[in-house]
């Protein structure tokens, strides 16, 4: 039996849920990534469970990334080096904890 059974319009992908930055010392960091599929059915997101992830360590010598647009995914020709990856995302941390701290009595 298939009660009110109906056609519908679906769509699957996968995205990044969460990205965790781990400083290992002075000159090792690690990223790790994890993963979700998302089921759209009709319009109406329905993310299932986190499926795993990804993890690499972070190549502050020489390593690369090469730039997407964030709408299309596609290369643009620009990259990052792993080093300004690490500068971009420690200057945000001093941000949010600047801004968090300014906002609190200063500690006795």
């Amino acid at each position: 039996m298939t009660y009110r059974e109906r056609s519908a319009t679906a769509k699957i992908w996968r995205r990044p849920k969460q990205v965790v930055v781990t400083q290992d010392g002075p000159s090792r960091v690690t990223v790790s990534v994890i993963e979700e599929d998302v089921i759209e059915v009709d319009g109406i997101e329905m993310v299932t469970d986190t499926i795993g992830g990804l993890r690499t360590a972070l190549d502050l010598a020489d390593g690369e990334i090469p730039l997407r647009n964030l709408t299309t995914g596609a290369l643009t020709g620009a990259k990052v080096t792993h080093a300004q990856l690490r500068v971009i995302l420690l200057s945000l941390y001093l941000q949010l904890a600047e801004a968090r701290d300014a906002s609190q009595p200063p500690a006795p």
